[in-house]
């Protein structure tokens, strides 16, 4: 975790069991800040049309993640 100004960033990574439309995160993201989910090294478009939607602590995805898939979460809180 990286402190500036009173905000943490902070960064999980988590692998897939499969079949998951969700990730619960340790904290609650800010929801003024970027955040960036990327699942195997590529970076997904945040939206609820898009890949993601990010509400408070959960990561909702469009699409069922993979078993094995590795899911890197980097956000602000």
């Amino acid at each position: 975790s990286l402190i500036t100004g009173g905000v943490t960033e902070a960064k999980e990574v988590f692998i897939a069991v499969g079949g998951e439309t969700t990730l619960t995160l340790s904290n609650n993201a800010l929801s003024t800040t970027v955040n960036q989910v990327s699942i195997e090294g590529i970076v997904q478009l945040e939206g609820s049309s898009n890949d993601y939607p990010l509400t408070n602590n959960i990561v909702y995805f469009s699409d069922p993640l993979e078993s094995g898939e590795i899911v890197q979460v980097i956000y602000k809180y």
